[in-house]
């Protein structure tokens, strides 16, 4: 016989009606001594009762464990066999379970109605005997159906609405974990997204806080040459050049303090092969997890740094070039002068005379200052040069021929020449004096002896080669180099080495060797690179663009003419310059012209009328001060059709217009220029048929 009802678990509040967790266990308890027969049944519960309670709380266990069944099911399914348990549990005619808005109400579960509409319309019904309970409050989630046979009592709508509150439980929690899932997928994918950023990123992004790194991406372990899990064990200052570690180390500190909030600096790097690397970054420090971090991204300069410098050396040598090329036109305006006063009066001496021997060691003096103002004007790439196609071997082998004696005997050379090089496009000349400058400051880097190599090849230049020098770049070259075993040169100084007047020797040389040199190359449209060691020598490289034409041969120079012959002509000097003008007056005079003489063009017109035209030749300087000499020939030209036309000048860039007297086929007298020289391209020119 049933003695009662024993529960065991929690129970705790559910709105105003009591409920039952999950876990909680109901027994029935009988009675089997052999005093049930005699024990008083008027004293027993009422069975109807005891089964009314036991069916409660048998529904209240089933509505507990609904969900907690640890079964991974979608929602519905899981709403769906709790509603179908409904008959059995509370005995019910019909019900039906909507989820969604009044609008978009979709049918879960359904009992015992035909269509789905003849269960909404019951929805809008109220009957003792139905129970309606709309989820979420106001309905939003959904609506509970359930309906009996006969008008449902207090208890039985309690437990209904503990039913339709477990029921609205589920979906608030599946509505949790779709948001969360929402989240969840959201952070999943910014963190994709930025880890993509950070990790695809083209530049270097890290995080230290000082000691070490605590998280560097791809393109900053690349930089540096290691693997990110190599540099995460690494001092941020261990990668630093030892002359920026106490900035750098200054800058991280300020961060950390909170003293700098962003940081923005250059650095050089040194990467695992010893590589130097100029970069630039920008940080903040950030508290993360309480943990004071250095957040920041690095750019890598290195090529920019080299364009800069690039520039900036282009710059400084263009600035000496026409500081040297202004030098050289006022020093060889003078020296024009000096020099052809001091000829006129050797003309004027005998061989006998004691004064003789002083003018002419002044005068061999304004020949070395005529070389020097030559090789300034190599410098500033303004010394005229007149390019063919030429075989740089012969002119390797016939200026070692030269300087076979000034050498020494002390020194090797040893020749190592390409015989399937291509010829360059160049002044072979000016070619000559580079070979002979390279080889003369090895030979003065080797005061007790040693060896030179000279060597000639044809290399093509990658994008990738071409960076490791400032003023390379990509293509194919002929490259002579010279490679000395001398005493070398301190890295301090290489970049000064081919600035004019620069000397390694004191008291050796005049320090234009290397300057012409660099001059020429610049001039050919190539360059010289240099490496050197102190103890070990020096190699210096000069590389200049192959030529498209074919190499043309060799024309005999034209023997100097040592008797001046002319026929008393006319000629029309202009020349600003009023020593220039005298001495170059004296000297035609002299030698039977007839010479008139201008300082301008307004004057050179003036001349020119009074003569009525009857001019045979304009010596003409290049630069006047009313204006230029390519007016005043078009002027005189449009008068005389057989004028002849000679142009001097000192200047040989821009201002000189050296490009339409070359294209016009003006001949040209580079400035400072002696009377035989004079002489020589007066008669010439006179000589010559009108082009």
């Amino acid at each position: 016989p049933l003695v009662g009802i024993l529960t065991f678990g929690e129970i705790g509040p559910h709105g105003d009606a009591p409920f039952f967790h999950n876990k909680t266990l109901v027994l029935a308890v009988a009675n089997t001594s052999s005093a049930a027969a005699t024990t008083d049944c008027s004293a027993l519960p009422d069975v109807d009762h005891i089964d009314m309670v036991t069916g409660e709380l048998s529904a209240l266990h089933e509505i507990a464990c609904m969900g907690h069944d640890g079964k991974s099911c979608p929602t519905e399914e899981i709403l769906e066999e709790a509603m179908s348990r409904t008959v059995r549990l509370f005995g019910l005619r019909r019900y039906a379970l909507f989820l969604g808005s009044q609008n978009q109400r979709r049918p879960i579960s359904l009992w015992g109605f035909r269509q789905t509409a003849e269960a909404l319309e019951c929805l809008k019904e109220s009957k003792p005997e139905v129970f309606r309970f709309e989820l979420g409050g106001d309905g939003h989630l959904g609506i509970l159906y359930l309906e009996k046979m006969y008008p449902l009592k207090g208890r039985e709508r309690r437990l209904y609405e503990l039913f339709a509150r477990q029921v609205e439980e589920i979906l608030v929690a599946q509505g949790r974990e779709r948001e969360r899932e929402k989240i969840f997928a959201k952070l999943k994918e910014s963190e994709s997204r930025f880890r993509a950023l950070v990790e695809q990123s083209l530049v270097g992004v890290y995080m230290t806080d000082g000691n070490y790194f605590l998280y560097v991406n791809d393109a900053f372990a690349r930089m540096c040459e290691y693997s990110p899990k190599e540099l995460e064990s690494k001092a941020p200052i261990d990668l630093v050049y030892p002359e920026d570690r106490t900035t750098v180390a200054s800058l991280i500190r300020k961060g950390l303090r909170g003293e700098a909030h962003v940081v923005h600096f250059p650095f050089r790097i040194i990467t695992r092969s010893g590589r130097i690397m100029h970069c630039e970054t920008f940080a903040r420090a950030l508290n993360i997890g309480g943990r004071k971090t250095i957040i920041g991204s690095v750019v890598d300069r290195t090529e920019q740094e080299r364009l800069e410098e690039q520039v900036r050396r282009g710059q400084k040598m263009e600035a000496l070039g026409r500081l040297a090329a202004g030098i050289a036109h006022d020093f060889g305006n003078a020296l024009t002068a000096i020099r052809g006063n001091l000829e006129l009066a050797l003309l004027k001496l005998d061989e006998e005379n004691p004064i003789r021997r002083n003018l002419q060691s002044a005068h061999n003096v304004c020949a070395l200052a005529t070389e020097t103002i030559r090789k300034l004007l190599f410098f500033g790439r303004q010394q005229p040069i007149s390019k063919t196609s030429v075989d740089l071997n012969s002119v390797v082998e016939e200026t070692l021929g030269v300087l076979d004696r000034l050498l020494g005997e002390d020194i090797q050379v040893l020749k190592d020449l390409d015989p399937r090089l291509p010829p360059v496009e160049g002044d072979r000349a000016a070619l000559s004096q580079v070979i002979m400058n390279l080889l003369l400051n090895a030979r003065d880097a080797m005061p007790h002896g040693g060896s030179i190599r000279i060597k000639t090849a044809v290399v093509t230049l990658d994008k990738k080669i071409a960076e490791q020098d400032l003023e390379a770049r990509p293509g194919q070259f002929v490259c002579l180099s010279v490679h000395d075993t001398g005493e070398g040169i301190r890295q301090e100084l290489l970049d000064k080495i081919f600035e004019p007047f620069f000397s390694t020797k004191p008291g050796v040389g005049t320090g234009m060797g290397l300057s012409v040199a660099y001059g020429i190359a610049k001039e050919h449209g190539g360059w010289i690179s240099v490496e050197s060691e102190v103890g070990k020598g020096s190699l210096f490289k000069v590389y200049l663009p192959v030529s498209n034409h074919e190499q043309q041969e060799r024309l005999a120079q034209t023997p100097a003419i040592k008797n001046t012959t002319n026929n008393h002509e006319t000629i029309l000097i202009v020349e600003d310059d009023e020593q220039i003008r005298q001495v170059v007056e004296t000297a035609l005079v002299q030698a039977g012209y007839k010479v008139l003489l201008a300082a301008g063009v307004e004057e050179a017109l003036a001349r020119f009328e009074a003569a009525k035209g009857q001019v045979d030749l304009l010596l003409t300087d290049m630069v006047l001060p009313d204006g230029n000499a390519i007016q005043l020939i078009d002027l005189l030209l449009s008068q005389n059709e057989q004028l002849r036309v000679l142009v001097t000048s000192g200047y040989t860039e821009e201002r000189s217009r050296l490009d339409i007297v070359r294209k016009r086929r003006f001949p040209f007298l580079q400035k400072p220029y002696s009377l035989a020289e004079l002489f020589y391209a007066v008669s010439k020119t006179l000589r010559k048929r009108k082009c």
